[in-house]
């Protein structure tokens, strides 16, 4: 198990695409919530403009929640990882203890 959560780790670090497209994700929502704002206080209020600030705080929103989630699964894992260490490591001195009773 400690195995396949490490080699998952170094996979999920090693793929930069996922986190480029998110933030870039949220780039462009918060691009189109301020092009929506700016749009309704100086010039007309239109429906695009209000289409603009309500995609651009949803986009913001589930990027920010993601981020949080994503930030929280890795801290998470870190504790599954020093709990296997920990049990390994009891294992293991489990182990040699046993050995040596029997020789």
């Amino acid at each position: 198990m400690r195995d396949k959560l490490h080699t998952w780790c170094l996979r999920r670090k090693q793929s930069k695409w996922g986190n480029r497209f998110w933030l870039g994700t949220a780039l462009f929502g918060a691009y189109g919530l301020l092009i929506g704002f700016v749009g309704i206080f100086f010039g007309d209020m239109t429906v695009l403009n209000f289409c603009l600030v309500t995609l651009g705080a949803v986009i913001c929103f589930s990027w920010y929640q993601s981020d949080k989630k994503r930030k929280s699964n890795i801290s998470f894992l870190a504790q599954i990882n020093a709990e296997l260490m920990q049990r390994s490591l009891s294992m293991s001195d489990g182990i040699i203890l046993s050995e040596s009773d029997q020789s």
